[in-house]
């Protein structure tokens, strides 16, 4: 088997290791992820009234 560079591969042969880990991890971190996220999209908020606040 010839290992083609296609995206899809590039993720399974990435995430595969996680998942046999332990796919219940999975579940998890794709959860913790999502909270990131949300944790990401909160800070720039706090960061952009920062910059506002010193350029003021």
């Amino acid at each position: 088997m010839t290992a083609v560079p296609t995206p899809s591969s590039e993720l399974l042969s990435y995430w595969a290791p996680y998942a046999i880990w332990n796919s219940d991890k999975v579940f998890r971190e794709t959860t913790f992820i999502g909270c990131i996220v949300r944790i990401l999209q909160r800070h720039p908020v706090h960061v952009s009234q920062g910059i506002q606040s010193a350029d003021g």
